[in-house]
């Protein structure tokens, strides 16, 4: 599968660095010639030197034979330019998307029509959406959701006291299989990697252990069952602290008001501090330095659920957040917009850690399969991976018992959903014509499962 990448920028650099390791062919268009070289020395993807709205870029580009056409670059009218040039190289059902800010074009869907986008690429509004995921599961570290809602995954970090630590999986479902929960996949921290964990896919010997971060699935109306393994405690705290000053953190005040949560944002400059005030509706906005540390503790000891540290400043933002979790905040969460720093903060034990452009990355990715995918997700940076799809109708695992089917090590078929009924699937059972399957896989592994879905089609 060609996909081409206009704009090297933070998402654009993303998303070569996971598409080359996932085995496509990968074209990068950039203006840049330090961006161009860092991206030729790093990944083994194809890289053009131009601008996404010349046309000898783009034939040099060869879209003739691409799949996916995105354009990433800081400009939102550069990418409706570039997509609607493209879209005259491109084939006819190559998929053109399109990163966009302003909220002029997010919401015109008729302009984005005439330039010829197909999917709209925002990282705020992703991060965002994630973020309301996270903040609606108490304790959670990560939650997503699939078949519209119907099946949630979410992590947690293991605690000594679970009753379910230093158990198999085995005897988890021996147990409690009425409850109606799955082990997806487990993350555990490497001896001497700093930040870096382990992807475990699961079988019944493994062993959940202290300081996992485990995903568990369950069907959306069982996911309280949750706390009857000790593993999601109280109920979802309303109140949340933001520390702010930029744009974006001025952007989840708004979201997180409106969706309901007693929401105060901190910006310590008088001026911005008027004008966010101005802006937001809901939100509280308070003129207070994040940076200032007594002025946080004494803000934060009032009673706060919740603080995100989404201040410019990425030092501020990990030190706020430490002091937070320290006072005993219930969450304290990250946002960096360097992905560089994700595994550095979480080896300081600040278990949520987002970046938007990390988000926008994998938001591209239910495009890039070779397979008919739904909803795609991934977990640790980019090591493993968590999907929805529907296989063929004449893949040789239809009808075939999933135990005899030779799924690839380092994947599970985790559910399985027929007829809008989900179903925890066993050795025994089957995927049927016309299932939506739910996937968890190591990164490494998911070629040989498009393979095997694809390549192995009955005849």
């Amino acid at each position: 599968m060609k996909v081409v990448i206009v704009g090297a920028g933070q998402v654009g650099y993303n998303l070569a660095r996971y598409l080359s390791r996932a085995e496509k062919e990968v074209v990068v268009i950039e203006a840049d010639p330090v961006k161009c070289k860092k991206l030729d020395d790093t990944f083994d993807v194809v890289v053009v030197q131009g601008s996404g709205t010349s046309p000898t870029a783009l034939v040099q580009a060869g879209l003739g034979d691409a799949a996916l056409f995105v354009a990433v670059t800081d400009s939102d009218e550069t990418n409706l330019m570039t997509v609607m040039m493209a879209a005259d190289y491109l084939p006819a059902n190559a998929t053109k998307m399109a990163r966009l800010r302003s909220q002029e074009y997010l919401e015109n869907e008729e302009l984005r029509r005439k330039f010829k986008v197909d999917v709209v690429v925002n990282p705020e509004v992703v991060l965002g959406r994630k973020l309301l995921r996270i903040l609606s599961m108490p304790g959670a570290c990560d939650v997503l959701s699939f078949e519209e809602g119907k099946v949630d995954v979410a992590a947690f970090r293991a605690k000594p006291d679970w009753p379910i630590v230093n158990r198999t999986l085995q005897q988890l479902s021996r147990d409690h299989g009425h409850l109606e929960i799955m082990v997806g996949a487990i993350l555990r921290g490497q001896p001497g990697v700093l930040g870096r964990q382990k992807v475990i896919i699961p079988d019944g010997r493994t062993t959940i252990h202290e300081g996992d971060m485990v995903y568990f699935l369950t069907k959306a109306e069982s996911t309280a069952n949750l706390a009857l393994i000790g593993v999601m405690e109280g109920r979802p705290g309303r109140s949340v602290v933001i520390g702010g000053g930029g744009e974006l953190s001025i952007y989840l005040a708004e979201l997180l008001s409106k969706a309901g949560y007693t929401t105060r944002i901190l910006i310590g400059d008088p001026e911005a501090a008027r004008a966010a005030a101005e802006r937001l509706s809901k939100a509280i906005v308070l003129q207070a330095d994040p940076s200032h540390i007594e002025v946080l503790a004494e803000i934060l000891e009032e009673g706060v659920d919740t603080y995100v540290a989404a201040c410019p400043e990425e030092a501020v933002n990990v030190l706020t957040a430490a002091l937070a979790q320290k006072l005993g905040v219930a969450r304290s969460i990250v946002i960096t917009q360097q992905s560089a720093m994700v595994h550095l903060i979480k080896a300081i034990d600040l278990n949520i850690v987002l970046n938007p452009f990390d988000l926008a990355a994998a938001f591209v990715l239910r495009n890039i399969h070779q397979l008919d995918v739904l909803e795609a997700n991934l977990l640790a940076g980019e090591d493993a991976e968590a999907f929805e799809f529907i296989p063929p109708d004449n893949a040789s695992i239809i009808d075939k018992p999933l135990s005899q089917a030779n799924f690839p090590s380092g994947t599970l078929v985790a559910m399985i959903v027929r007829n809008g009924n989900v179903i925890i699937p066993r050795g025994g059972d089957a995927i049927a014509r016309g299932d939506r399957v739910i996937v968890l896989s190591r990164r490494g592994s998911v070629p040989a499962l498009e393979r095997l879905i694809q390549s192995g089609q009955k005849g």
